[in-house]
């Protein structure tokens, strides 16, 4: 394994104890993971810097409270609100529930519902400030926790159930994160691509004193036809440098 494939497993190593620890590494484990790397005072530097991104506590959870938007804050404030009416399980009522959720009996289902909105605000915090709205994020949760509560009846060990709901939570709250960054990322490239043409288009108009063909900026920079209609439409059909032939 080169060091760069090193690296990212360690990363992910690091994410996945995290998970069990609310978030939470603590620096012996942090070193232990690293040690392999060798990393000097800079890269150790940027990896806590990374950490802090992604809110990982490194020794003791992060104050994320501290970090939320105000648009998150009102959010947060309203569906908590929201939330007040939520009937109290205690752990007696809670167990209950799970070993009926375990038989597939819709009643422990609901109750388990019910316990765990809560927890999901609380693990929505844990990926706010990553480019989706708190409000997103619980959106995304509260479907994951339907979907790993209609889980349970195919486990086994009663003990095994919150570690599968919690985490199935927050992996689905990665997912919607990642795919977001994705999206961005193709944005970023077409838009891109659209300044590229119009960059070649306003300087061979400029040279000619008028608009020119897709035909022409094809023979003139090497892109194929295709590709620079892609930009064309993708731009609104709006490069003024360009003859609009519709």
């Amino acid at each position: 394994m080169n060091q760069e494939m090193q690296f990212v497993a360690c990363i992910e190593q690091i994410r996945e104890i995290a998970k069990e620890q609310n978030n939470t590494i603590s620096e012996e484990q942090l070193q232990e993971i690293l040690e392999p790397l060798k990393l000097n005072e800079v890269q150790m530097d940027t990896i806590y810097q990374y950490l802090s991104q992604k809110n990982i506590g490194v020794g003791e959870p992060v104050e994320i409270e501290e970090r939320l938007s105000h648009e998150d804050r009102n959010y947060l404030k309203d569906y908590e609100k929201e939330l007040e009416d939520l009937p109290e399980i205690s752990d007696g009522e809670l167990r209950a529930a799970t070993m009926a959720a375990l038989n597939q009996e819709q009643w422990g289902k609901e109750q388990l519902l019910l316990y765990y909105l809560p927890r999901v605000i609380d693990i929505a915090k844990l990926y706010s400030g990553q480019g989706v709205l708190l409000e997103d994020l619980v959106g995304e949760g509260n479907v994951a926790l339907a979907t790993a509560v209609d889980m349970v009846g195919a486990m086994e060990e009663i003990d095994e159930v919150d570690s599968m709901i919690v985490k199935y939570i927050m992996n689905c709250m990665e997912e919607a994160i990642g795919q977001l960054e994705e999206e961005r990322k193709i944005e970023e490239q077409v838009l891109d691509k659209v300044n590229l043409v119009n960059e070649k288009a306003k300087e061979m108009s400029e040279d000619l004193r008028r608009k020119v063909s897709l035909q022409e900026l094809a023979e003139e920079t090497g892109m194929t036809l295709e590709e620079l209609e892609e930009a064309f439409s993708l731009s609104g059909s709006k490069i003024e440098y360009i003859e609009n032939s519709n």
